[in-house]
């Protein structure tokens, strides 16, 4: 029987010592949006399901919370990661962004997390276990450096590589936004536009596979993006979102 494991984190505010003023980058909405998405867990029956926020949203935390799920879950087996917060593009020092040469980062409390640092994470997790990732910030659009799924074909399979690193697990993205643009949000509830759009969807059950969750996600969020990474399979796509039930 198939099982899930979760990790949300939101960020609300950082440590000034590291980052310097606060004023810019406080948030009101961050934990709520990481809130709603442990709910969403608990109700798909993930466990353990870990939600970070204030103090504890910290970059060590994230990474270990991501090891403990590659180390644990077997194929055939859920991981769902979300992160609310501020996103940023650094200077690439590794040289391997095609393109503006920027590294893209979630803004965690005490240090950004850089995209090469998730995708090593990721490229550990086993073949056959199933990975979603909702990111809910700024400049975090483009982790595989493929392209949105309504500008390309699926047909069982999907670009094998995220940043370079060989993956052997099934990793689907729902952003926000792409690396170049900005995340909203301002919506009419607590939570960020992004994760709001979410939660409507999924209360109106009218999402039954990614790509009808996207499609609902694009036209109310029109920067919303859709990655994938590793031989995602057309079973996983076809399946009902955040779902650890078995594949066909």
């Amino acid at each position: 029987m198939a099982i899930g494991m979760s990790l949300h984190v939101g960020v609300n505010y950082v440590d000034t010592s590291f980052y310097g003023t606060e004023q810019e980058l406080r948030l009101d909405k961050p934990e709520n949006d990481a809130q709603a998405m442990a709910a969403v867990a608990e109700e798909e029956g993930l466990a353990p399901n870990v939600l970070l926020t204030g103090t504890d949203a910290t970059r060590e935390r994230v990474l270990t919370g991501i090891a403990r799920a590659a180390e644990w879950l077997m194929p055939g087996d859920l991981f769902l990661l979300s992160y609310s917060g501020h996103g940023a593009q650094v200077r690439d020092d590794s040289s391997d962004e095609r393109g503006d040469g920027m590294d893209e980062v979630w803004v965690l409390y005490d240090s950004p997390l850089k995209d090469d640092d998730l995708a090593r994470s990721l490229a550990k997790f086993r073949s056959g276990v199933r990975i979603v990732i909702v990111t809910d910030c700024c400049h975090f659009g483009g982790l595989s450096q493929s392209l949105p799924l309504l500008h390309r074909s699926h047909s069982g399979g999907s670009i094998p590589s995220l940043h370079g690193l060989s993956v052997a697990a099934e990793v689907v993205i729902l952003a926000s936004c792409g690396d170049a643009e900005l995340a909203d949000e301002n919506s009419p509830s607590n939570l960020s536009l992004f994760t709001h759009a979410l939660m409507r969807i999924r209360r109106q059950e009218s999402a039954s596979d990614y790509g009808s969750l996207y499609s609902q996600l694009f036209r109310m969020v029109p920067t919303a993006r859709f990655d994938t990474a590793g031989p995602v399979s057309s079973a996983f796509l076809s399946s009902r979102p955040f779902s650890i039930a078995p594949l066909p």
